[in-house]
């Protein structure tokens, strides 16, 4: 019997990422949009002609909540979750619902926290060694940072964020003055602490319309006076 139709040819080589993709039932193409690549680097890493590098791994695991270490084993990596449990579609609509979109405020406390690891990495780069590879170090991180807003296609957005000051500024991490550090921090706390303040203002609402105490509000319980018990 000779049959017409086109029968898809099955994979001869198991990789995590394939059975994550067929977990979430999407294609190579509806995946790699997904992730913000191509759909031929999809293809070459489930069929094992390259690696999932460490910043595809990131990218992934943001973005449906998979174990980064069993991702980046490829064909030795089990499809489980980031607590260690089996993952399925209800593990990607799941985290779907917990990565819930972000707005400005919620950069804040990641803004401050990054600031002070930065501030702790440089420290120890100045003081180890004599501070010998305290360059090599900065140097990195600057590339990091490029690399980081070329490879999610920030570029165009960055821009614009920038174009936003007065003067305006380009994408030049490290290259700035002191002076123009200090009012670009300046800004940055001040934009901060309005951001805070709407946070803060739509949690109240939030709170007031749910009959909730609001943030940061202690009840107290009245005490009757003297008067009152006599």
């Amino acid at each position: 019997m000779i049959h017409t139709g086109y029968m898809p040819r099955l994979p001869t080589h198991r990789h995590v990422l394939r059975d994550l993709r067929h977990a979430i039932n999407r294609t190579q193409a509806q995946f790699a949009k997904l992730l913000g690549v191509s759909r031929v680097y999809i293809n070459k890493i489930e069929n094992g002609q390259i690696p999932v590098s460490p910043s595809l791994a990131i990218r992934v695991h943001v973005t449906t909540g998979i174990n980064v270490d069993e991702l980046v084993k490829g064909s030795d990596g089990k499809l489980i979750d980031l607590v260690g449990k089996p993952y399925s579609a209800e593990t990607f609509i799941w985290w779907q619902k917990k990565s819930m979109r972000p707005n400005e405020a919620d950069v804040i406390p990641h803004v401050r926290n990054l600031r002070w690891w930065m501030w702790i990495l440089l420290r120890a780069a100045a003081i180890h060694h004599k501070g010998v590879s305290y360059h090599a170090v900065f140097a990195a991180l600057v590339q990091s940072v490029n690399a980081i807003r070329r490879d999610f296609g920030l570029e165009e957005t960055t821009d614009r964020l920038l174009h936003e000051y007065t003067p305006k500024a380009n994408w030049l991490p490290g290259g700035a003055t002191a002076p123009k550090l200090i009012q670009i921090d300046r800004e940055l706390q001040e934009g901060l602490a309005q951001a805070e303040a709407q946070a803060q203002f739509r949690a109240e609402r939030i709170a007031a319309r749910r009959g909730q105490p609001l943030p940061g509000f202690k009840p107290t319980t009245k005490q009757p006076s003297k008067k009152g018990r006599r």
